[in-house]
């Protein structure tokens, strides 16, 4: 994989990480609305960041080496989004009690 594809592709990933933290947090302040404003306030941090990691992106266009993708190993990228997806299917479980918190 070149430099070009190399970086491309863990921007990818990077955003859809955040993306993905985003969701967790989405879901837990509608899981806890006692906490709902503390969760929300976390998820659209997370968005943010995903639109930032789209700035880098075009700021590493002309010069796609110059971000280290090995500092951002895709596999260990894709291993984190699956975590963070199994920790948002279980919070949409209903509670041990039979209703939601």
């Amino acid at each position: 994989m070149n430099a070009i594809d190399a970086t491309v592709e863990a921007l990818a990933k990077l955003k859809m990480h955040e993306q993905a933290i985003g969701r967790l947090y989405k879901t837990y302040a509608e899981r806890f609305p006692q906490q709902a404003e503390f969760w929300s306030k976390l998820s659209r941090d997370e968005y943010l960041h995903a639109k930032w990691i789209d700035t880098l992106e075009a700021e590493t266009r002309d010069d796609p080496a110059s971000l280290v993708t090995k500092r951002f190993p895709v596999a260990a990228i894709e291993h984190s989004l699956a975590f963070i997806e199994k920790l948002i299917a279980k919070a949409d479980e209903p509670c041990h009690f039979g209703k939601r918190a």
